[in-house]
């Protein structure tokens, strides 16, 4: 199972607000030319935000503004909330007309890493008023979607999760109606390589795939407000699904990094020994699985601990072996599938059989001599 895969489950936060049919719909929120100005702060914030708790994986996209349709655009992509081991990473675009992108420098959007809480609000709320200029959209992943996909059968990780996201998100723009002519794409790992993917998949657009894309480009730096102000807006409001937790459990999780002090510990006193963990963890995290092993009294059937422990202790390595045993199982199947129906062929002429059962409907000699036949006597 891929992003793509789950579209149809996606929570759509509004409704109104998905890729629309009518692309020149405009929001009917009014936005002042001036995007600095107090009269923005004042106006108040229409819901963008998913519910909570986020149990599964939400997308929002705003209405697309007129301009995003006749003018050619500039989108920047970004993400946040990739490395930590609770709560969603949410995937975030941003853009509007390439005329435009003044509008951004003057909000002073930069990275979300170097603002701190109050001025990440501020600009979002900003774009969120711009509404006849800007558009944005946002695909915030759950982290029990990451974890089911991760830890599947067929390796599904964070690469190509990330790949997968950006491209639906553009696609989701482009079909919603906007005139998009350059992408702009934060990245961590190959840019080339993955600047090529982009510009194969979408061979009308062009596109720029940097790192450090969120202190480069206004609309990178936007499209980073959006995604850590979201994630945010889950995390700080985060209400736990589980009814004996939520009765004793304080959310001072730290900033969820697995390197931070204060997220292991809260780990650690989040962990029920039987229950294991709440589900705002990511499980598919090294740091969450190896607490679950030590700390969790229930540690899978008898006979899984057996077969660990009769594979040195590494019951993924088991695995591993045992689905590479089945593959060459297949594979020789296959290769020998002629050679089975070649003998078919030699035993009926053998026996003087026609048709049907070569063993079921004969005597006792026959299945002797069937017995015989295979074992080459």
């Amino acid at each position: 199972m891929t992003v793509s895969d789950t579209h149809s489950s996606l929570v759509i936060v509004d409704q109104h607000a998905g890729p629309a049919e009518d692309s020149t719909h405009v929001s009917s929120q009014e936005a002042t030319t001036d995007p600095s100005s107090k009269e923005d702060e004042d106006q108040p914030m229409p819901n963008v935000f998913p519910a909570i708790p986020m149990i599964r994986s939400a997308l929002y996209l705003t209405p697309v503004p007129a301009a995003c349709v006749n003018e050619p655009c500039i989108m920047g992509i970004d993400e946040a909330g990739r490395g930590p081991v609770l709560g969603p990473m949410v995937y975030a675009v941003c853009y509007l007309p390439a005329e435009n992108e003044q509008v951004l420098r003057d909000m002073k959007v930069d990275d979300s890493k170097v603002l701190n809480e109050e001025q990440r609000d501020t600009r979002f709320h900003k774009i969120v008023a711009a509404s006849d200029q800007i558009g944005f959209a946002y695909n915030a992943l759950s982290q029990q979607d990451l974890s089911e996909w991760m830890l599947q059968r067929t390796k599904y990780n964070l690469n190509a999760i990330a790949h997968d996201t950006t491209m639906d998100l553009i696609q989701r723009v482009i079909r919603a109606g906007v005139r998009l002519s350059h992408v702009y794409v934060d990245t961590v790992g190959q840019c080339e390589s993955y600047q090529r993917k982009l510009e194969q998949r979408f061979p009308g657009v062009g596109f720029t795939v940097a790192k450090k894309a969120d202190s480069l480009y206004p609309t990178v730096s936007a499209a980073s407000i959006v995604a850590k102000v979201v994630r945010d807006h889950v995390l700080s409001n985060w209400q736990f699904s589980e009814t004996a937790v939520a009765e004793h459990l304080d959310t001072d999780w730290g900033s969820g990094y697995p390197s931070d002090p204060n997220t292991v510990a809260w780990l650690k006193r989040s962990l029920d020994p039987v229950f294991g963990f709440p589900g705002i963890i990511r499980f598919s995290w090294s740091t969450a699985e190896n607490l679950l092993k030590e700390k969790v009294l229930v540690d899978g059937w008898p006979a899984d601990r057996e077969a660990e422990a009769a594979n040195g202790g590494n019951l993924t390595k088991m695995l591993k072996r045992k689905r590479a045993q089945q593959q060459q199982a297949a594979e020789a199947a296959e290769h020998d599938a002629p050679k089975v129906v070649q003998g078919q062929s030699e035993l009926r002429e053998k026996l003087g059989v026609t048709s049907g059962s070569l063993v079921g409907g004969s005597s006792d000699g026959e299945e002797k001599s069937v017995r015989d036949w295979l074992m080459g006597e």
